[in-house]
């Protein structure tokens, strides 16, 4: 039990700079993209899939972890803030394309 407890643990901590890493490739390509055009859609877009799966995960893997309150509420935060970005990236670029119609 002990060893089922330290993989989920040490799989939630790289989960977690996972998310970190992405969320940086993903905030560098949005900025990036006036420079390289639409090459750098080969970045963003399996990023807008990959972030929110590892959201998820983190969530999940989190839920069934007894951790203290202060973890616990950090990496919920940090997995539901994966899931946003897409979420919310998705349906301001929806709202967006709707007005301007």
């Amino acid at each position: 039990m002990k060893t089922d407890n330290n993989k989920i643990y040490l799989s939630i901590l790289v989960i977690f700079w996972l998310i970190f890493a992405f969320f940086i490739l993903n905030v560098l390509s949005m900025y990036a993209m006036p420079l390289f055009g639409q090459f750098i859609q080969f970045i963003s877009i399996p990023l807008m899939v990959i972030l929110p799966i590892l959201g998820i995960t983190l969530v999940v893997l989190v839920s069934r972890v007894k951790f203290q309150k202060i973890a616990k509420a950090f990496f919920i935060l940090t997995g539901s803030s994966a899931i946003g970005i897409t979420v919310f990236g998705l349906m301001h670029n929806l709202l967006f394309a709707l007005v301007s119609i």
